[in-house]
């Protein structure tokens, strides 16, 4: 790709941002909303049948009231958005320091960055403003603090910052970020979907959360072709050994996503971690006093009676969208993906209607 396509792709995604916030949407006002109003436990936060949880099969489940079922959905709205928090509080970082290497100082290109990380400040305080409400006392310490999915690129960045040519080390950052909108947009895009059915309505959700998270993915959308295009552009300028250490990392990423993204049983995915994590934190709520039972409890009592953990149509419709935009990805930047069982599973839901 020629340095002027990618002018062409930073000259875009500025009009995209200027066009945005011609009435500029904030989320910080939406955030404060849901904290002073809390919760309203007649209302879901997220369609419960996208959890991987055993509602229908589970005697505990199955006889949780709507407001119960509230809680969960609740739960699992805050255990997402406070994970979304961690990415984006490290891309506000990881974004000045590419805008600095790569682009000369307040240029088209630095400004494009800069401006997504003065959006991902405005979400970051809001998605704060969801944790009282939805994780209670629980969301204080509800896990160790920091995004550990970074790990590997801070390794990468101390080992190689200084190796990398200047487009390599973008290219390097916003492909890794393009995995991690990938995962963010596989959750926030099919979370509120296939209401009505199966026992509740569309008028079953929450407006103010769909409204945050309607909001969210708009900003977003313009922050995913940011990642794929622009770090695609950078990645044809970079030199061809920064290319291929590029390559080399972003393949074992990509590997690792799809590892925790496409493994054959449920119960060994990220969706099925943050749904276990969703009903611990629901649990400790009032609505659960009388229930008697812990997640530890619940896993075993599933795994005595061979209650399996179901993928309903929700999650499969998620991973089917990632896999497609996951084999672009690998054909695009001719990725390596060591063969294996996941990675076949990934192709097949790629090819799947």
């Amino acid at each position: 790709m020629a340095l002027a396509n990618v002018e062409n792709i930073v000259g875009r995604q500025l009009r995209m941002y200027e066009r945005a916030h011609h009435e500029a949407l904030e989320l910080k006002p939406l955030g404060y909303e849901f904290r002073a109003r809390g919760l309203d436990l007649t209302k879901l936060y997220a369609n419960p049948n996208f959890l991987l949880l055993p509602f229908e099969d589970c005697p505990h489940l199955s006889k949780l009231t709507l407001q119960q079922r509230s809680r969960i959905s609740a739960a699992f709205y805050g255990t997402i958005y406070a994970d979304v928090a961690d990415h984006e509080t490290r891309v506000i970082v990881y974004n000045l320091q590419v805008s600095d290497r790569v682009f000369p100082r307040y240029s088209d290109g630095y400004m494009v960055l800069f401006a997504e990380s003065d959006e991902e400040c405005d979400h970051v305080t809001t998605f704060r403003c969801l944790w009282q409400p939805t994780l209670g006392d629980v969301g204080g310490s509800w896990r160790e603090p920091g995004p550990q999915c970074y790990a590997g690129l801070d390794a990468a960045f101390e080992r190689l910052g200084g190796e990398l040519c200047a487009p390599g080390y973008g290219a390097l950052f916003l492909l890794h970020r393009f995995l991690l909108n990938l995962m963010l947009k596989q959750t926030e895009s099919f979370m509120h979907v296939n209401l009505p059915g199966r026992g509740y309505e569309a008028s079953d959700y929450d407006p103010l959360a769909l409204q945050i998270t309607h909001a969210h993915a708009t900003d977003e959308a313009r922050h995913y072709t940011t990642s794929l295009q622009l770090g695609l552009g950078l990645f044809s300028q970079a030199s061809p050994e920064s290319r291929k250490q590029v390559r080399s990392l972003i393949s074992v990423f990509a590997a690792s996503l799809i590892r925790e993204r496409f493994a054959a049983q449920p119960t060994r995915t990220r969706h099925f971690a943050q749904s276990m994590e969703a009903l611990r934190v629901a649990l400790h709520a009032p609505e659960f006093a009388d229930l008697g039972q812990t997640t530890g409890d619940l896993l075993a009592f599933w795994k005595r009676e061979g209650i399996e953990i179901p993928q309903r149509q929700e999650y499969d419709d998620s991973r089917r969208w990632m896999a497609r935009e996951l084999l672009r990805l690998i054909d695009q930047a001719e990725l390596r993906i060591p063969s294996s069982e996941d990675f076949e599973r990934l192709q097949d839901l790629a090819r799947s209607k």
